[in-house]
């Protein structure tokens, strides 16, 4: 019989052998959870493929989820770790597809379809199965309806914008902003942080709102900001947005034929020289027939839609 000191040193041994972590950093196992209840869903997701979980909110929301064929297998490889309750389906899915094109399509009694692109050049796949009462059923997020919003909510969360100690303060507030119903005051703000903002993460998050907001921010905010001395990438994306918003504003083409000879950034000079290119080119082909066509995300009720 081994001396009783050595039992217990194997005892250990093999403890400490189970509390060793699996070879490779084994990943967590998949789960996924998805509910829907008065225009806000509620998620929980581990280590879940975004097309899965873009097909189980489509599910819930009676919407069809379609993808640019070119994106399958990049969301079927991007994984999904978060959890949040009661959110509005606008903020779910911005949280859920921030930094990609999406736009929301509409049918007679609200909202069909949601559609995740590139650029659209490469045809679509469909998420969700089909569903052979879509027609009878009527979408479960109305085009109407949504309470106005809470003016002290609004004031709270520009102060938090504009003030917020840190940036992931003032980020999450632009983020919690971004579902308001007037996008007039939306942008105000937006143009209220280009003048203030330095932090280049704020800046990116901002721009990702305010190119799927259907009321342009004012172009003067955006021609400033560009001849600003904020960092290329920063001013890059409002080159970007405003020759979208205001590529026909005699003011907005000036600027991007000063920036494209003379900026100190060669990415400004670069997206500036393109956008003045494709400005002042041949009249395009219509959107659908043109090869490469970009895609404007461009809703047609509210800013978002009326996601709500």
């Amino acid at each position: 019989m081994a001396p009783a000191g050595d039992a217990v040193a194997v005892a250990l041994m093999l403890l400490g052998l189970l509390a060793l972590p699996s070879a490779g950093g084994a990943a967590p196992p998949e789960a996924l959870s998805v509910a829907f209840s008065d225009g806000a869903l509620s998620l929980e997701a581990t280590n879940s493929p975004l097309d899965r979980v873009l097909a189980e909110v489509g599910k819930a929301i009676h919407a069809r989820v379609v993808v640019e064929a070119v994106l399958t297998e990049e969301l079927s490889t991007a994984r999904v770790d978060t959890s949040f309750t009661g959110v509005p389906v606008a903020a779910a899915l911005r949280r859920l597809l921030r930094g990609r094109h999406y736009v929301v399509m509409y049918g007679a009694s609200g909202v069909d379809e949601l559609r995740v692109y590139r650029d659209g050049t490469t045809g679509y796949r469909e998420l969700t199965p089909p569903d052979p009462l879509a027609a009878t059923r009527p979408t479960s997020i109305p085009l109407a309806g949504w309470p106005p919003d809470d003016p002290s909510e609004v004031a709270r969360l520009r102060q938090a914008m504009l003030e917020g100690p840190d940036a992931s303060a003032r980020t999450q507030a632009l983020d919690e902003l971004s579902n308001l119903r007037d996008t007039r005051v939306l942008v105000e703000a937006f143009a209220q942080v280009l003048a203030r903002e330095r932090d280049s993460s704020v800046l990116e998050r901002l721009f990702e709102h305010a190119a799927q907001q259907r009321e342009p921010i004012p172009p003067e905010a955006l021609r400033v900001f560009a001849t600003s001395d904020r960092d290329g990438s920063s001013r890059r994306r409002a080159v970007e947005l405003l020759a979208d918003q205001a590529g026909d504003a005699a003011a907005t083409r000036d600027l991007l034929r000063s920036l494209a000879t003379g900026d100190v950034s060669p990415e400004v000079r670069q997206t500036a020289a393109t956008a003045l290119a494709t400005l002042e080119g041949p009249p395009a082909r219509a959107a659908a027939d043109a090869p490469g066509a970009r895609i404007r995300v461009k809703h047609p009720v509210g800013h978002d839609g009326g996601l709500r």
